[in-house]
């Protein structure tokens, strides 16, 4: 009988390279085993990468990890478009959804 796999309620991740929570966040991935707390970097990588929970933040929604990440890795220079960008790179089936979620956001808040 095959394993029923539960939804993952916060699938978006930003993760640090430092368990020291703000100003360090290294990227953006997808939580796939929630179990294993397994991540991955983009929609290609197969499998993802296994992760200590303390060192990862987890959103309901993209929107919500890129606002985060763009807050939270300002050393990195990044204007929210770009950070748009490298992420939609990684991630281009999210395209749809991330344009849902930002139509329904003010737009001071998008820039």
């Amino acid at each position: 009988m095959p394993k029923e796999t539960k939804q993952i309620e916060k699938p978006w991740a930003v993760y640090s390279f430092s368990a020291y929570e703000g100003r360090n966040a290294s990227g953006i991935g997808k939580v796939t085993n929630w179990i294993d707390f397994v991540i991955q970097y983009s929609e290609e990588q197969k499998p993802g990468i296994k992760w200590d929970p303390s060192y990862v933040k987890t959103f309901h929604n993209s929107s919500e990890a890129l606002d985060y990440f763009f807050n939270n890795a300002k050393e990195r220079n990044l204007t929210k478009q770009e950070a748009r960008k490298k992420f939609l790179d990684n991630f281009p089936n999210e395209r749809v959804n991330l344009e849902k979620l930002l139509a329904q956001t003010p737009p001071n808040a998008q820039d």
